[in-house]
């Protein structure tokens, strides 16, 4: 065997070897993945409710016919809380005169966080709210004070939103935190409340663009020439 040959065959080993080492510890990755992962099914711990500025941002959609009553649209007063639990909240909205008690806009119980008394004083002229979220807060309760009481609730819960991000060694690791509550509220004629979902597509070159749509559908309002209208 010549000595070119005997090179040769050096080389593909020396070839042969590293790529086999590169297997050996790709298997090893991707076992150790699957193990970590398999050891990582417990629930995750609920994200910690801290205080954040500018957390809170809600545009609130008026209707033309906001709060009708007597032939004519109205201002409408409401009460904006911030709430550790909604338990509270909903069993006093269960009292006949519960909806009156949470217009008075007071710290009723331990699980109000904060609250903010807000007019909608022209009607068909929407309002943007930012607020900080205050500490503790994990939802958002409104009270409207409608004049009719008889076709809605009045009144909306709603959740802060709950993100889930991976952090660690090869982004193993969930975490929840609580993500900016950034939502469109409607507030119609006869005592409708309605949250708006609102949903991001990509579109463009790359589809690197993200334009973002109000989602009415399976609600009662559709999107008109002057913006959010209800359906008779």
């Amino acid at each position: 065997m010549s000595l070119e040959d005997k090179k040769e065959i050096s080389y593909s080993l020396k070839i042969g070897s590293a790529c086999t080492r590169v297997l050996k510890y790709v298997a090893f990755i991707l076992a150790l993945s699957s193990l970590l992962a398999g050891c990582g099914k417990k629930p995750l711990a609920p994200p910690q409710a801290d205080y954040a500025e500018q957390a809170i941002r809600l545009n609130l959609m008026v209707s033309p016919n906001l709060n009708f009553h007597d032939g004519k649209a109205h201002a409408l007063v409401l009460c904006m809380y911030q709430l550790s639990d909604p338990g509270v909240f909903m069993d006093i909205l269960e009292n006949p005169d519960g909806l009156d008690n949470l217009l008075v806009c007071e710290a009723f119980d331990p699980t109000v966080k904060s609250r903010k008394r807000i007019v909608l004083d022209r009607p068909g002229v929407d309002k943007r709210l930012v607020l900080n979220r205050v500490q503790g807060t994990r939802y958002l309760g409104i009270a409207a004070g409608y004049y009719d009481r008889l076709e809605g609730p009045c009144s909306k819960v709603i959740q802060v939103p709950v993100v889930e991000r991976r952090t660690g060694f090869l982004w193993l690791k969930k975490t929840r935190y609580l993500d900016i509550a950034d939502m469109t509220i409607f507030f119609g004629a006869k005592g409708k409340v309605i949250q708006v979902p609102v949903i991001e597509r990509r579109t463009g070159f790359l589809w690197l663009k993200k334009t973002r749509y109000l989602d009415t559908s399976g609600t009662t309002i559709s999107t008109g020439a002057n913006g959010l209208v209800e359906v008779q």
